[in-house]
């Protein structure tokens, strides 16, 4: 019988040495793998984070720097509609004329400016930091921007954290708002706010260093255009604001508020985590808006022609209709024709000035046809429901009202 012997030399399994050195070289080449992908991951990831951010500033800054630039457009300069209400570090209020594009100023579109009679009246609701002082009649709404969502005019924390975009790492994440009131078909004032951005708010740094303001502002303080402008809350004048002057900043005084020129948008946007790194990325943008028609040197001399039915003399706005097409003239030789609603309008220097009113057929006035007008750089305003004339480097608006009808009688009346 023939036995065949088999080599078993070459058959041996591997050595507990040799499965140590290939089980080393597997978790080295595993954990190499690892961590590139871990590494790929973060790039991609900060990438985004970072793209998010800058994304969120850019659009924030865009949408804010063209709606400032249309401050105080389409108001009703006759009746003394302000153009900028409120201005603070995190928060702007203006009146414009924005919505919609293309209007007819005869019959403006909605929305239109603040009717005091119907809700919301005031701007915020539950802050009440802009008071309409009459029922304008054109079609500048009024818009806010600010990071105020709770609605009660002040910025605290009850403003953080309760926005579905706030839930994130950042715990300095705000969501800027953009409101608009104004009179709507439905018999409201309106007040919708839509989301903005995602920008930095006003808390400070863990080393307790505080971040530039939302808005900072500009003014013009002598009314001079020669004179360099001041930045408000600059207190040592060096055009700066330090950290001490960010800390006491606050609201531009009302009775300033004419005289700001420029409003300087300064977005800062932040990662909405860390990444691994000690504090969150963080990206500026700014952008410098000048007013157009800051300060009106000019005064106004405004008023309007109405059907004076009962005769009295007083202008009943709910039963006595307005007189368009009305000649009136200054002693300058400047004329105006009233228009749709009975108004007219004149800019003039600051003087005493004679205004004529020319009755139209079949009608006399029952208040002088002719007034003197003395227009001084006087500011009236309207502050808690209380006129009070100010002091002021701008010269007034002033109003006076005619009234015809088919009365002989003329007892005068100014307004």
């Amino acid at each position: 019988m023939l036995t065949v012997r088999r080599d078993t030399d070459h058959e041996r399994g591997f050595t507990a040495l040799e499965a140590l050195v290939t089980i080393t070289v597997f978790a080295v080449v595993m954990l190499f793998a690892v961590t590139t992908f871990q590494g790929s991951h973060r790039m991609t990831r900060s990438a985004t984070v970072q793209g998010d951010s800058q994304q969120s500033a850019r659009l924030a800054i865009d949408v804010v720097t063209k709606d400032l630039r249309s401050v105080g457009y389409g108001i009703d300069v006759g009746l003394g509609q302000p153009s900028l209400v409120h201005a603070a570090p995190y928060d702007v209020i203006f009146n414009a004329n924005l919505t919609p594009a293309e209007e007819n100023p005869a019959a403006p579109g909605f929305p239109r400016a603040i009717d005091p009679a119907q809700q919301p009246s005031v701007v915020p609701p539950g802050g009440a930091l802009y008071v309409p002082a009459d029922d304008f009649r054109t079609g500048a709404e009024t818009i806010r921007y600010t990071l105020d969502s709770s609605g009660d005019g002040l910025l605290d924390q009850q403003d953080l954290g309760d926005d579905p975009e706030e839930a994130t790492m950042n715990p300095r994440d705000y969501v800027l708002r953009k409101e608009v009131y104004g009179a709507r078909a439905d018999s409201t004032n309106g007040g919708e706010s839509v989301s903005v951005g995602l920008v930095r708010g006003p808390d400070a740094d863990p080393d307790g260093t505080l971040p530039q303001p939302l808005f900072t502002y500009w003014l013009d303080d002598d009314n001079d255009p020669f004179t360099p402008e001041i930045l408000h809350g600059d207190v040592d004048g060096d055009g700066e604001l330090s950290q001490s002057e960010i800390a006491a900043l606050g609201d531009v005084p009302f009775t300033d508020l004419a005289l700001v020129t420029r409003v300087v948008v300064t977005v800062t946007a932040e990662d909405a985590e860390t990444g691994g790194r000690p504090d969150y990325r963080t990206r500026k943008l700014v952008s410098s808006v000048s007013f157009r028609n800051y300060i009106r040197r000019a005064g106004v001399i405004t008023g309007a022609v109405f059907q004076d039915e009962d005769g009295d003399g007083h202008y009943d706005f709910d039963d006595e209709a307005p007189i368009p097409g009305v000649i009136i003239r200054l002693d300058s030789g400047a004329q105006f024709q009233t228009n749709e609603r009975g108004r007219y309008y004149f800019e003039v220097a600051p003087g005493t000035y004679s205004v004529t009113e020319l009755d139209p057929p079949g009608h006399d006035s029952t208040t002088p046809n002719v007034a003197t007008i003395e227009v001084s750089r006087k500011l009236k305003l309207l502050l808690n429901s209380k006129v009070e004339t100010l002091p002021d480097r701008r010269a007034a608006v002033k109003q006076w009202i005619f009234a015809v009808s088919r009365s002989e009688s003329r007892t005068a009346v100014g307004r």
